[in-house]
């Protein structure tokens, strides 16, 4: 009668080991990164070459003792180190550690293996993370995959940086090697750019020295030789590069003397630190010998009409109206403006004539016409007039 058995309840034998957590300092951990998994058919125990979908699998791999996400100790279904990417197993479930263990065991590996597959649905598979053994069922034909777990590896020799052999002096021997080279490679750059540096540390000198011979070429009698001031004076002529706008309080009612061009100038503000701005040339209308602008009307004109006509189609701007006769016997009616496109609306102008003859005369409106401008007639051609607008 079996008197070890493991979490199952299987009695521990040749077949059912017993596996331990190390827990002291004589292991370390070691983490794996994509470690290529091919795929063995189980019924033939031959690379996987590209079977169909619902063939059962193995694979195994290079360390056992998959450890759990803590990597304290080994991992589960639940608690696990390992991520295993393909596209033909896609799903991990638990390893049905009942049909796999038997303490009266006789069973074949392949049959061992094709009895925990007939478990599994397509795409499915499970780990045995202590022995690092995967079983699964393909979902497609691809005949590898990928793997990413840790596991403890055991540490039987002392380290070149001296003390003993466990993984926390490893560690820090190992910490101290890193931070050497690290140092190493930090002195090599300096180094390189102290020697890519000697050009422009004699672009610098030249820079220096030409700062110098400006500063000598101060006026240190405007300058105490500390403050920045400008190096060119006012009146002469330009060099340089300006520092800041500045200027000089002056009489806005006398202009400052005339310059050369191409010389430096003074800017020139009011007591009160306002820009000033003087104009020496003409602007448009300006006549300074009778001291005036002068300022025109221009207006557009309508034709010498004798009947109901539209102006302008639109709002505008009515300046005048000249009335004439258009031969001796003028007859009886009225003119009449509105403000409008028609002849109807609003009636800004009307005027009514009686058969004697009359002088030409202009009426003066200037007058803004929000819609229009329409003129109407009531008499029989014999009257004139035309309409001055904008």
């Amino acid at each position: 009668m079996a008197i070890l058995r493991d979490k199952t309840g299987t009695a521990l034998s040749s077949r059912n080991p017993l596996y331990v957590d190390v827990t002291d300092q004589s292991s370390r951990v070691t983490d794996v990164s994509a470690e290529l998994v091919q795929f063995v058919v189980a019924a033939t125990n031959s690379n996987d070459a590209g079977e169909a979908a619902g063939v059962v699998v193995y694979g195994r791999l290079t360390n056992s003792g998959v450890l759990n996400s803590a990597k304290v100790g080994i991992g589960n279904f639940n608690d696990s180190s390992a991520t295993l990417t393909s596209t033909a197993l896609t799903t991990e479930v638990e390893f049905p550690f009942a049909i796999w263990n038997n303490e009266k065991d006789t069973r074949s590996r392949a049959t061992k293996i094709a009895a925990v597959g007939a478990t599994l649905a397509n795409g499915e598979f499970c780990i045995y993370y202590a022995s690092g053994l995967i079983i699964g069922k393909k979902t497609d034909t691809s005949t590898t995959g990928t793997i990413d777990y840790s596991y403890r590896t055991t540490s039987s020799s002392v380290i070149e940086g001296g003390g003993d052999a466990s993984a926390a002096n490893q560690d820090e021997q190992t910490s101290l090697l890193t931070t050497i080279d690290a140092d190493t490679d930090a002195i090599k750059t300096a180094v390189e750019d102290i020697q890519g540096s000697n050009g422009a540390i004699a672009t610098t000198s030249s820079n220096v020295l030409t700062a110098l011979q400006v500063m000598d070429d101060w006026d240190n009698a405007a300058s105490d030789g500390a403050s920045v001031s400008g190096d060119t004076a006012h009146d002469a002529i330009d060099a340089g590069e300006p520092v800041k706008i500045g200027g000089k309080a002056a009489d806005p009612t006398s202009l400052p003397n005339a310059v050369a061009a191409g010389d430096r100038v003074d800017a020139s503000f009011s007591t009160k630190g306002e820009f000033l701005t003087y104009l020496t040339g003409l602007i448009a209308g300006e006549d300074l010998t009778n001291d005036v602008l002068k300022v025109e009307h221009q207006y557009s004109y309508s034709a010498v009409a004798v009947a109901d006509t539209q102006v302008k189609a639109t709002a505008g701007f009515l300046h005048a109206v000249t009335i004439s006769c258009n031969d001796a016997a003028p007859t009886a009616g009225s003119l009449i403006i509105y403000d409008n496109t028609a002849e109807s609306g609003a009636v800004v102008f009307n005027h009514t004539f009686t058969t004697t003859p009359f002088v030409p005369f202009t009426v003066i409106f200037d007058i803004e016409m929000a819609t229009g401008i329409y003129v109407g007639m009531t008499t029989t051609g014999d009257v004139n007039f035309s309409c001055s607008f904008r």
